[in-house]
């Protein structure tokens, strides 16, 4: 006679689960003594994976762990199956009575420490007064998780004395990634400004990075802070501060932007080192990938050339900064209408050198072409050389015909001629 349902259901609820368990376990060994052991991509003459992949699929190696899904669905290389079950032995427990990690645990002994310091600090209070006791596994990230978590007071509390235990590199980076998050509070306290030299006093700071990341961050509290510093570092030697101004221009921010000219108009910054770099070929580059900022740094120029703090040369040299990087008419324009000599360096002063036109003729492009239209048109001479470089011996002079349809010699009669005319309209009553 056949079993009944409750005799089957009974017979089930008997069976031991301790030799369920052990017959479990035995399948386990004998299945993966199965399994190639000469690596995940090298294979025996009498591999036995290509079967196993016909019944089992491509992810062989499967987690030891009953529950696991991943017990059935496997996974492509041993290697990648033991970093997995590291997520199930998790040795690290913590010591407090109470809490959940006495039986969670953590999978390494720096994720215990941060775990400490951050939820058992009374506990450990004699730890927490002696950081010194703890290795840099457990320190540092505890460091990156307070900057990240922006948990100022804890960080305050634990830098004086973990201090001199950072290195200057993990210092540097702690410093941007703080800058990032828009922490004003952290950064104060990482940077270590020096206010005498007027810069930081950790050397392996790349101050221009930071400067660049408290800007993205929307902080506007950082971002006065940061433009302030910035600012008065920039004072200090040339070629500091296009890092601060291209920073500005790719925030593309117009409070930003009105931030930083307050700043920058301000009496305390008036140094000529600044100045130069508002005009410098990288600022002048950024600035016409950012219509709206180029703009505003329009105002900037027209604003401290009223003030006299843009002299006619620092206008000149841009001029042909202009004329060697974007060959914008619309800031050479600009440039010209605050009395900028066209013919830079020679005129006021009789100097010698490449002059916007000279150098607008040895590009070939487009933009180039149109650029020394317009030199020509407000009065450039043509005739200038220098060396053995002369406008009409150029490539980008010589191909000209190519954008404006008529040769170099034609477009210098037809320029001249449209100033006599503009210049007889002017004359007239």
């Amino acid at each position: 006679m056949a079993d009944s349902p409750t005799s089957l259901a009974a017979t089930w609820v008997h069976v031991d689960p301790l030799t369920v368990s052990s017959s479990w376990a035995r399948i386990e060994d004998l299945y993966s003594s199965l399994l190639c052991r000469e690596g995940d991509s090298t294979h025996g003459t009498d591999c036995s994976c290509p079967k196993l992949r016909r019944h089992y699929g491509p992810k062989l190696h499967k987690c030891h762990y009953f529950s696991c899904p991943l017990q059935r669905h496997g996974l492509e290389t041993q290697g990648q199956c033991v970093s997995h079950m590291k997520n199930h032995c998790r040795p690290w427990k913590c010591s407090v009575a109470g809490c959940d990690f006495t039986v969670i645990g953590f999978e390494t002994y720096a994720g215990l420490e941060q775990h400490r310091w951050r939820l058992h600090r009374v506990v450990r209070e004699n730890a927490v007064s002696q950081p010194s006791m703890m290795d840099d596994e457990a320190l540092y990230p505890l460091l990156y998780e307070l900057v990240e978590s922006g948990d100022v007071d804890e960080l305050e509390a634990v830098w004086t004395t973990c201090r001199p235990m950072v290195n200057e590199a993990t210092t540097a980076e702690l410093v941007s990634m703080a800058a990032g998050e828009g922490s004003l509070p952290i950064v104060q306290l990482l940077l270590e400004w020096d206010n005498e030299k007027q810069e930081p006093r950790n050397g392996t700071i790349k101050f221009g990075g930071v400067i660049h990341d408290a800007l993205q961050s929307g902080n506007p509290e950082l971002a006065r802070w940061i433009l302030e510093k910035a600012t008065a570092w920039g004072c200090e030697r040339a070629g500091r501060y296009r890092d601060a101004v291209v920073a500005v221009l790719k925030s593309d921010s117009a409070d930003i932007f009105e931030l930083w000219q307050e700043i920058v108009t301000s009496a305390a910054h008036n140094s000529s080192y600044i100045m130069q770099e508002l005009l410098e070929k990288t600022v002048l580059s950024t600035a016409k990938r950012f219509p709206d900022q180029e703009m505003l740094t329009f105002g900037i120029w027209t604003k401290l050339s009223s003030m006299g703090r843009l002299r006619p040369s620092d206008l000149g040299r841009a001029l042909t900064n202009v004329a060697q990087t974007t060959c914008s008419i619309e800031q050479a324009r600009v440039l010209l209408a605050l009395g900028a000599p066209i013919d830079h360096p020679r005129e006021p002063d009789g100097g010698r050198g490449y002059t916007a036109l000279l150098w607008a003729s040895k590009k070939t492009s487009e933009e180039a072409a149109h650029f020394m239209k317009f030199l020509l048109l407000e009065g450039a001479d043509p005739h200038i050389w220098f060396g053995q470089a002369t406008p009409s011996k150029e490539e980008g002079a010589r191909r000209i015909e190519t954008w404006l349809n008529m040769t170099w010699d034609q477009l210098v009669v037809w320029a001249g001629r449209q100033r006599e005319r503009r210049q007889r309209e002017l004359q007239e009553p």
